[in-house]
């Protein structure tokens, strides 16, 4: 295969002379194979012929009466560069001949050495095949860079995706495994605090019935005022079991449809003769607040508890604030104390005070937890909160920043309307963020 196609070999030749042009043809056909010859004579009909992908080949003779070669290639060079130019003329000298190829020719032959020809076109063809092949590489080089650099941008966006999706699960993993190290660990120390706390109880109760009699059976003033004592460590003692037991969640409650709004109300004094007069409280009640069902004693001595933490963090004064509201909670819970999804009437406690860090927020619910001084805590208050809020179905969120306070959320399990009544649905409104801010007064959901 001669030409760049399976046809004929397209050949515009420029020759005015019809038997220079018998001559050459004659030798073209030496070359065996099928050839496609379009003769022309004047610059228009070439500059007309001269068209990019018409050819596989140009030949020219170099003087015409109107027209000449040096012109031809020059508008061969313009309109389609890449069709091999050879001329072809009994004029051309050796100086002329090298300034041709200079000028872009890709070949000469004199008419003299016509037997040359053919030689001359294979290897003119034979090279523009060769410049054809390396344009289209480099072409479909380039396409492929081009491609290449687009792929390798998605599957970097692609691998950045993935790799965030993994960071994602691996963070959701490992406070799933937080999560369940601390419920086992908090049911694991209510376990054994149940059994101690009973066995405790039942000894306090030969106690405090063995005084009893002794009470009555002594006269003397002395015996009864160390009687008296001792009932008096008893009954302290009692209180610690009760604490206990309602840490692991085994005290006995009776819940009934509590208004928090009235129970926070009427403790007001109370809070304010326990927390004394540097510690400004500030209430916010949600009106049309739902009913709780809880045990109405537990809760009063719940709100009593966090009042007197929050008092405790706050050393020279600052504010209390309690609130209450209609809350639908939708996210699912990441700690074991926060509530499951649903409806929840929530009283939040919160403090302007030192705040917890991490490490003290991670075991604040544990027993004879304290960051207090020897002798001025317990650390069953908390304790006691977390068992009876989770016993009663509710749960506890914990919004703290150490140097600047603490909000702590009690969600208790909403009382049944009674009937008739119309049903008061939270809005949507965002979760309470800063210490002590209020709803718009109809209720909130939080994530």
């Amino acid at each position: 295969m001669i030409g760049p196609s399976a046809g004929p070999l397209r050949i515009l030749h420029l020759e005015d002379s019809d038997l220079d042009a018998e001559l050459i043809e004659a030798e073209l056909e030496t070359l065996g194979h099928p050839l496609a010859i379009e003769r022309v004579m004047t610059r228009d009909a070439f500059a007309r012929a001269a068209v990019a992908g018409r050819y596989d080949l140009i030949l020219a003779d170099y003087v015409l009466p109107t027209f000449d070669g040096v012109s031809a290639l020059g508008i061969a060079r313009t309109q389609c560069p890449d069709t091999p130019f050879i001329f072809c003329s009994g004029t051309l000298g050796e100086d002329v001949a090298v300034e041709a190829l200079k000028n872009g020719a890709t070949d000469y032959v004199v008419k003299q050495r016509l037997d040359r020809m053919p030689r001359t076109i294979v290897r003119a063809l034979t090279e523009a095949r060769a410049r054809a092949d390396k344009r289209e590489a480099e072409a479909a080089l380039q396409a492929l860079n081009e491609t290449l650099e687009v792929r390798i941008a998605e599957r970097t966006r692609e691998l950045a995706t993935a790799n965030e999706a993994l960071q994602a699960q691996i963070v959701e993993r490992e406070r799933a495994e937080d999560a369940l190290r601390l419920a086992q660990r908090l049911d694991a120390v209510g376990q054994l605090t149940s059994g101690v706390a009973h066995d405790f109880n039942n000894l306090l109760t030969v106690i405090a019935g063995n005084i009893e009699f002794l009470e009555k059976a002594v006269s003397d003033t002395r015996s009864k005022r160390r009687l008296a004592m001792m009932r008096g460590a008893a009954e302290r003692g009692a209180r610690l079991t009760a604490q206990l037991l309602a840490f692991s969640r085994r005290q006995r409650l009776e819940p009934t449809p509590v208004s928090l709004n009235q129970t926070v109300a009427s403790m007001r004094d109370l809070l304010q003769s326990s927390i004394g007069g540097a510690v400004r409280i500030e209430t916010t009640l949600q009106p049309d607040l739902w009913p709780a069902l809880i045990d109405a004693t537990q809760i009063e001595l719940v709100i009593l508890n966090l009042a007197i933490n929050a008092r405790d963090a706050m050393a020279v004064g600052g504010r209390l604030a309690i609130e209450t509201a209609n809350v639908s909670v939708t996210g699912a819970p990441t700690r074991p104390e926060q509530p499951a999804p649903g409806a929840y009437v929530m009283v939040a406690v919160s403090d302007t005070g030192t705040g917890m860090t991490p490490d003290v927020l991670a075991r604040v619910f544990e027993p004879f937890f304290t960051t207090k001084e020897v002798g001025k805590g317990s650390g069953l208050g908390l304790a006691q909160v977390y068992g009876f809020v989770k016993q009663s179905g509710g749960g506890i969120r914990i919004d703290t920043v150490a140097g600047e306070g603490t909000s702590i959320k009690v969600y208790l399990p909403r009382a049944a309307e009674p009937e008739g009544a119309a049903a008061r649905l939270p809005a949507a409104a965002d979760s309470v963020q800063r210490l002590g801010h209020g709803t718009d007064g109809s209720g909130s959901r939080e994530r």
